[in-house]
């Protein structure tokens, strides 16, 4: 075994310098070097000085049986002082060998990946739990807006309003947050869009015209107010009706007859009709010939073969179907599928002047894709019969409607 001299480090403290050289020289007397040196005042007149010096010192190494790198790791390297940074750095060496160690073990890699995968799942999942919760929380804020509140008190269906609020989530950022009035300024312009009304109709190219409805509907004041609005054009018009069932319906009609200086033949049977057809043709030889059918239940089926017998003898150029604004869509749309025979050209919508929930009346257009061709608003058959514009009903939906935008 051999000694060899090897260089180590080591702090010294003392109130001189000569005092850190006796205590140097107390280690070694070989030759020594100060790297470092920091001074400490510890009142007025005293210091403290401390320096790192670099020192030989000897070491025995046992030839040909230990490293010498080895030797010095144990007689040098953890003899020598340890700095912050040095305590650090070997906790991140441990560390990383613990890793390592880890990380060569097949098991614990198995398990971890197994979590992992695990884990990847939950929060795919969590994910989905929260687009879920959020479109549900948006549809509850939806649900209780103005806007939802506003459709559903004008009458529209919950299938209509959802198709109203996808339309308005594309205009407005939070359609749910959206203040009403802005809202309608976009709505009213919407909605016209969406409502069918035949710009290009002309009652006058229309001879034969037949209105059919349920009782109590205004049928017969309606066939009044169209015969006033062909004399209008200088057209000469004849009446014929169906309707004697009703009490006191045939009076009424004549009264309004007299009243226009027109023609009424009633006709109590199919054959009657057609006569009478004949006549106003070929006898009277009026432009146009207005019939009033008889109103009957045409939820019975006995009802419907009825009025499906009169008009098969005369094949009316232009037949609508009338009905009043408060009537529910889902009758309206039971009653259509059992006068299918029957081909309807368009609506006539009586007493708009009685209700201001008009969604029944969306539904219905949405779902026939028939025209609006008329509404009524009133008794009075000079005035009270217009050809409604899209504008007007989207703006009588929203209840700003003004006359200054119809026909």
């Amino acid at each position: 075994m051999g000694k060899h001299l090897v260089e180590k480090m080591e702090i010294f403290k003392a109130n001189s310098k000569r005092e850190i050289h006796k205590k140097i020289r107390l280690v070694t007397n070989e030759p020594y070097k100060i790297t470092d040196e920091r001074v400490t005042k510890l009142g007025i007149f005293k210091k403290q000085y401390e320096v790192t010096a670099v020192i030989m010192s000897e070491v025995a190494i046992a030839d040909g049986r230990m490293d010498f790198q080895e030797t010095f790791q144990k007689s040098v390297v953890k003899n020598r002082p340890k700095t912050d940074d040095l305590l650090k750095k070997e906790k991140l060496l441990e560390m990383l060998a613990a890793g390592a160690e880890l990380a060569q073990s097949t098991p614990l890699l198995e398990e971890r990946k197994t979590q992992e995968e695990e884990l990847s799942a939950m929060r795919l999942e969590l994910a989905a739990l929260n687009r879920e919760l959020a479109v549900k929380m948006r549809e509850e804020r939806e649900q209780n807006s103005d806007f939802v509140k506003f459709l559903k008190g004008r009458g529209i269906s919950d299938t209509y309003v959802a198709d109203f609020m996808q339309a308005g989530r594309k205009q407005f950022k939070q359609v749910e947050t959206a203040h009403l009035d802005d809202i309608t300024d976009w709505f009213v312009p919407y909605l016209s869009g969406k409502l069918a009304v035949e710009d290009s109709f002309d009652l006058s190219n229309h001879r034969i015209i037949s209105l059919i409805g349920q009782t109590g509907v205004g049928k017969t004041t309606t066939l009044v107010k169209l015969g006033w609005q062909l004399l209008k054009q200088n057209r000469t018009v004849g009446f014929i009706t169906t309707d004697t069932f009703r009490s006191g319906a045939v009076e009424q009609f004549q009264g309004y007859a007299d009243k226009l200086d027109v023609e009424l033949i009633v006709a109590t049977s199919p054959a009657e009709l057609e006569e009478a057809v004949q006549y106003m043709t070929y006898v009277n030889c009026v432009d146009h010939i207005l019939i009033d059918t008889v109103g009957r239940n045409y939820l019975a089926e006995e009802s419907v073969s009825e009025i499906s017998a009169y008009t098969d003898v005369v094949h009316p150029d232009l037949t609508c179907f009338t009905f009043s604004s408060g009537m529910k869509s889902a009758d309206v749309m039971t009653i259509l599928p059992k006068l299918a025979e029957i081909p309807i050209d368009g609506f006539i919508i009586t007493k708009m002047d009685e209700t201001t929930r008009i969604g029944d009346l969306y539904t219905v257009m949405q779902e026939t894709n028939l025209p609006v061709l008329y509404m009524t608003d009133g008794q009075n058959i000079t005035e009270n019969i217009f050809r409604p514009k899209s504008r007007w009903l989207a703006e009588r939906f929203v209840g700003t409607d003004r006359r200054r935008v119809l026909e």
